[in-house]
């Protein structure tokens, strides 16, 4: 995978505070403006019933980069040619995740999902993406910035800690 510079080089990233995790805004090819979401099933233990971008956990002392790539991997089976860092994500002023942005492999490209997951193209503003991800997409799509700062509501009803 080549990564597009996004003005910080690889030392400056590892004196950045690292995400706890990384995910992936999937482009349609076409540039529609379809994205790829994960299909989160409405048994998940978190965002039940919702949409998300692909991505989990960063493993202990794991490059982000090399973090995202895996996880693409493990549940796509499936390599970004290229990718940049698009936004990094607060929820109530603490560092989330670091969302990185590729074009999604073309309808030539047989994906194999991981056991469990599923994807399917949507807009960035339908209904079923889960709140935290819309903040990034909003954030992304919407105003141009590369952060995204989620507030949780005042009854805490989200609660989206991991993509597991």
């Amino acid at each position: 995978v080549s990564t597009q510079s996004t003005g910080v080089s690889m030392d400056e990233c590892m004196e950045q505070e690292l995400p706890p995790y990384c995910c992936c805004i999937l482009r349609h090819p076409s540039g529609d403006g379809r994205l790829l979401f994960e299909a989160r099933g409405d048994d998940a233990k978190v965002a039940a019933g919702k949409l998300t971008c692909f991505g989990g956990k960063r493993e202990p002392e794991e490059d982000p980069y090399l973090c995202i790539e895996r996880e693409l991997h493990e549940e796509l089976g499936w390599h970004p040619v290229t990718m940049s860092r698009a936004c990094d994500l607060f929820v109530d002023g603490k560092l989330i995740a670091w969302f990185f942005a590729a074009d999604a492999p073309g309808p030539e490209v047989e994906l194999v999902f991981e056991q469990g997951r599923s994807g399917v193209w949507a807009a960035a503003g339908d209904p079923r993406v889960s709140p935290w991800h819309v903040a990034v997409l909003e954030a992304v799509f919407a105003h141009s910035t590369t952060r995204a700062d989620y507030v949780t509501p005042v009854d805490g009803a989200v609660n989206e800690p991991d993509h597991q």
